[in-house]
């Protein structure tokens, strides 16, 4: 009774109308129910629901080399890569470099990788249909659209809730590689997932075990799951396996959604709000993992990461360009400060970046940074149409933060980045035992 009087009264006091209201209270109840948020809406196909609009999967993925003598591997063992996109200009650009170089991976016969899809949620078709693999699910409709209230990383578990129900059963491999738009692959990761263990990117700023965040996680855990199987993870960069992510993407939808109406949790949490309704979902799930296999080279994060392995000491497998990577002329890092050679992914939000960025500076040493940028710009030269949708020259592009010399907010997470302790998180787990073969209970 508490959580839904509280959920009445943050919808009046935000003069949210009454469905906005009605919902809210439905939202709690659907968390105590089997099925949840998602039997309130509808989930056909949306190929039947969009004229002209078709599973492009197939067409795309005829390039010449993608499928031409791959060696045979079960699809046991493979992985597929699912990319979830709205349909802006910032995510299309970003989509068509992953895309792009995972393409070339691919081309090197990765024993591992599979076949890759792009989720579109914007509900109709984009002009890179035949270019990329692509399903198309829906928007968040209306109702949630106001619950929402701007905050867009909700749009990515109804995607990825549409696409387990309507397109997941008809992939052949038995895992699933979630990436992001603004990550890019520079090796194909191994298999680190098994069926009973996910494999996630430890994020240093997800702590389910600090008191203030414990507290707002036993509110979603009814059956009090112990603080211990509650990992430092968000649903991306994710390797799981079918029979796992099926029933955790209707937990992370709903809770995602509560979160948004839990007005201490969305105070404290914000933007990682719906990573941590993910780890909340991934622990009281009873179908759900009870360890992760944490990667630390999963990903590395420049400028804070500046050589291309994770914490580890391991090779990365992916960039995550998420940072604005700022240098001055002779290539030293002003952290917090934009620089004079400057790069953020956000300056690009309604064009394409320059058809050729310019280098970091020849004294700038971090690795990762002069990679990602390299592999924007071989993109960017080999790309359909690149150039009409870029700027065309530095003096045109709009800065997000500001310009040289504007100070950053290091406060914020997005400023930082460092993985953190797996060993805090696997002392007293009996990996093995999780690990044990569960081929023959795989329902395929």
């Amino acid at each position: 009774m508490v959580k839904k009087r509280q959920t009445l009264r943050l919808a009046l006091c935000s003069r949210r109308n009454l469905s906005v209201v009605v919902l809210g209270v439905v939202t709690l109840f659907a968390l105590r129910h089997d099925g949840g948020l998602e039997k309130l809406f509808s989930f056909g196909s949306s190929k039947n629901d969009i004229s002209g609009v078709k599973d492009t999967r197939q067409l795309a993925a005829t390039a010449d080399y993608v499928n031409k003598d791959l060696p045979e591997v079960s699809p046991k063992k493979q992985y597929h890569v699912i990319l979830p996109c709205d349909g802006r200009i910032y995510h299309e650009w970003q989509a068509r470099v992953f895309y792009f170089w995972y393409l070339r991976i691919k081309g090197k016969k990765p024993k591992n990788m599979g076949g890759f899809t792009r989720i579109l949620h914007s509900g109709e078709p984009d002009d890179w249909m035949h270019e990329i693999p692509t399903v198309i699910v829906k928007p968040l409709p209306a109702d949630l659209e106001k619950i929402a209230d701007g905050y867009v990383m909700l749009n990515r578990p109804y995607a990825i809730l549409q696409w387990v129900k309507e397109y997941m059963p008809s992939i052949k491999e038995h895992f699933v590689l979630l990436a992001e738009p603004d990550h890019l692959l520079i090796r194909a990761p191994p298999l680190w997932a098994t069926y009973n263990r996910p494999s996630a990117y430890p994020f240093f700023y997800i702590k389910p075990s600090e008191e203030k965040n414990a507290k707002i996680i036993q509110k979603y855990n009814p059956k009090d799951v112990p603080l211990k199987q509650f990992f430092p993870v968000g649903p991306s960069p994710l390797m799981i396996s079918k029979k796992q992510l099926g029933p955790i993407s209707s937990k992370w939808f709903n809770i995602s959604f509560a979160l948004k109406q839990d007005k201490e949790a969305f105070e404290l949490w914000g933007w990682t709000s719906e990573m941590y309704a993910f780890s909340i979902a991934a622990a009281v799930t009873p179908e759900g993992p009870k360890a992760f296999n944490l990667r630390p080279e999963f990903m590395a994060q420049p400028p804070w990461d500046k050589e291309l392995n994770g914490k580890n000491g391991r090779r990365a497998a992916l960039i995550h360009y998420t940072y604005s990577n700022d240098f001055d002329p002779e290539g030293t890092f002003t952290p917090a400060v934009i620089g004079k050679w400057h790069f953020d992914k956000r300056d690009y939000i309604d064009h394409y970046p320059l058809n050729r960025t310019k280098r970091p500076p020849p004294g700038c040493d971090n690795s990762a940074t002069r990679l990602f940028i390299k592999c924007i710009n071989i993109a960017a030269r080999s790309l359909e149409g690149w150039q009409d949708r870029a700027y065309k020259s530095a003096s045109e592009i709009v800065r997000y933060f500001g310009y040289e010399g504007d100070v950053l907010d290091i406060d914020d997470p997005e400023m930082k980045t460092s993985s953190t302790d797996v060993d805090d998180y696997t002392d007293d787990v009996d990996l093995e035992e999780i690990d044990e073969a569960t081929e023959e209970d795989y329902d395929e």
